[in-house]
C-alpha cells in the first residue's frame, strides 16, 4: 500500500515560513541571541538587595537630588562623580520611578552601543585583513562573524552583572572608548576625540585609553596634537553646570584631583600585580604609578619603531593591550575596572581564535571578584586569581610584541 505523501499537509504559509527561515536564519539566530541577553539583564534590573552601591550611595544621592531639585541640588556637593553623571542622577531624580529603572535604561543602552561598534571595529579589521579586492562573500563572512564577537560579548558575567546587577556605570566610559576606537581607527579623529574626551568626563577609568592614543598621535603622524586639547576643554564644559547653578569653581574642578586620593589600597578586590604581596599603598602608589608610565613609554617608543607594520588587527591588539596594563599596574584598582579590557581582550581573541585562554581567565577573574563583592565571596584565594592573571597577561604581551615585531 502506497503511504500517504506528507507533503500534502504543508500549506502556503508553511512553505512561506521554511523560506522565510532558509534565508533569514542568520539574522534570526542573531535577534533570539540579543532577546536572550535582554532577557537576562531584565530578570536581575529589579533586584538592588546585592547591590550595596546602589543601596548606600545611588539612592541616597538621588534622593537628595530630590529634595533640593535639579539646580540647588548641582549646587551642592552630591555624591563623588563629576558634572555629567550628576546631572543624570538629578534628572532621573524628577521622574516618578525607582532609580534603577531609569539607571538601567541608560546603562543597557551603552551596553548595546558599545557592541554595535564593537561590530563595526571587528568589521573593519577582518576586512582589511582581505584587502582592497575583498568579494562580496567575504564581507559578508566578515560582518557575520563581528555579529556573533559583538552579540557574545553581551554575555559576559563582568558586562552581565555591571549594570543590571550592580547598578554600576562603567558600560557608559566603556561604550566611550569603543566608539572612540572605531573612529581613530577610521581616521577619523576629530570625532573620535570628542567622545572619548566625554566619556573621560563621564569617569576618570576612561584615562586608561589614553595612553593608546599618545602612541597613535606619535606613530601614526597624521592628526594634530591640538586634538588632545579637547580632554581639557571638554572637562571644563561639562563642569560648567554646576558652576552655572551656584557650585564653587573650585569645589567642581577638583573632582577628579580628589578622586586620585579616595582610596588607599594598591588593588581592592582586583586580580592585578598588586595582590602578589604588594599591598603598602603609602610606599609603593608613587613608584606604581611611575611604572605603569613607563611601561607605556617603552611601548610607544617600539611601536613608533614599528609603525610602518601596524595595521588594524595590531592597533586594536595595542589598544586591548593598553586599558588592561593600566588596570595590572596601576594602584588602588577596584575589581570593576578591568571592564573595558575584559570587552576588547574578548573580542580579540575570539576573533583570531589564538590564545582564548587569554578571555577565559579574564571572565574566571571577573566572576571571582564580583562574587566576592556581591553574591557571598567566593572560595578562590585573590592572590591565585592574580598569579593566573599575571601569567595569561605576560602571555598576551609576549605574543603580542611577537607579532608586532613582524
Amino acid at each position: 500500500m502506497k503511504k500517504p505523501d506528507k507533503r500534502n499537509d504543508v500549506t502556503a504559509l508553511d512553505k512561506a515560513i521554511f523560506h522565510l527561515v532558509e534565508k533569514n536564519a542568520f539574522e534570526i539566530c542573531l535577534i533570539v541571541i540579543l532577546g536572550i541577553s535582554l532577557y537576562a539583564r531584565i530578570v536581575m534590573i529589579p533586584n538592588c538587595v546585592l547591590s550595596a552601591d546602589y543601596n548606600n550611595f545611588i539612592v541616597p544621592w538621588v534622593n537628595k537630588y530630590r529634595e533640593l531639585g535639579i539646580v540647588n541640588g548641582l549646587a551642592t556637593k552630591v555624591g563623588d562623580y563629576y558634572v555629567p553623571y550628576n546631572v543624570l542622577l538629578a534628572i532621573i531624580a524628577q521622574l516618578p520611578c525607582e532609580p534603577y529603572l531609569s539607571l538601567s535604561v541608560v546603562h543597557l543602552t551603552a551596553e548595546y552601543l558599545g557592541a554595535y561598534f564593537l561590530f563595526k571595529i571587528i568589521t573593519l579589521v577582518l576586512d582589511e585583513k582581505h584587502g582592497q579586492s575583498i568579494s562580496p562573500s567575504s564581507r559578508r563572512r566578515n560582518r557575520k562573524m563581528a555579529a556573533v564577537i559583538a552579540a557574545c560579548t553581551l554575555f559576559l558575567p563582568s558586562v552581565l552583572m555591571n549594570a543590571s546587577l550592580w547598578k554600576q556605570c562603567d558600560s557608559l566610559y566603556t561604550c566611550a572608548i569603543i566608539i572612540s576606537l572605531y573612529l581613530v581607527l577610521s581616521r577619523r579623529y576629530a570625532a573620535g576625540f570628542t567622545i572619548y574626551a566625554f566619556g573621560l568626563c563621564l569617569k576618570l577609568q576612561a584615562v586608561f585609553f589614553l595612553p593608546f592614543l599618545v602612541i597613535l598621535y606619535l606613530a601614526r603622524k597624521d592628526f594634530s596634537i591640538f586634538e588632545f586639547f579637547k580632554l581639557p576643554l571638554m572637562y571644563i564644559l561639562t563642569g560648567l553646570p554646576a558652576v552655572i547653578c551656584g557650585r564653587r569653581f573650585q569645589d567642581v574642578y577638583k573632582t577628579y584631583l580628589r578622586a586620585t586620593g579616595e582610596y588607599d589600597g594598591m588593588a581592592i578586590n582586583s586580580a592585578n600585580f598588586y595582590q602578589l604581596g604588594l599591598g603598602d599603598y603609602p610606599g609603593l602608589h608613587r613608584t606604581a604609578t611611575a611604572a605603569c608610565i613607563a611601561i607605556f613609554g617603552f611601548a610607544a617608543l617600539y611601536i613608533i619603531y614599528k609603525a610602518a607594520s601596524m595595521n588594524l588587527e595590531k592597533w586594536l591588539y595595542l589598544a586591548s593591550w593598553v586599558v588592561w596594563t593600566a588596570f595590572m599596574f596601576l594602584p588602588a584598582m577596584h575589581e570593576r575596572y578591568d571592564y573595558a579590557a575584559i570587552i576588547l581582550i574578548s573580542a580579540f581573541t575570539w576573533m583570531r581564535r589564538k590564545q582564548i585562554y587569554v578571555s577565559l581567565v579574564l571572565i574566571v577573574s571577573s566572576v571571582v571578584t564580583y562574587s566576592n563583592a556581591m553574591l557571598g565571596g567566593s572560595n578562590i584565594p585573590m592572590a591565585f586569581m592574580a598569579l593566573l592573571c599575571v601569567a595569561a597577561y605576560a602571555a598576551y604581551t609576549v605574543q603580542g610584541v611577537r607579532e608586532l615585531s613582524v
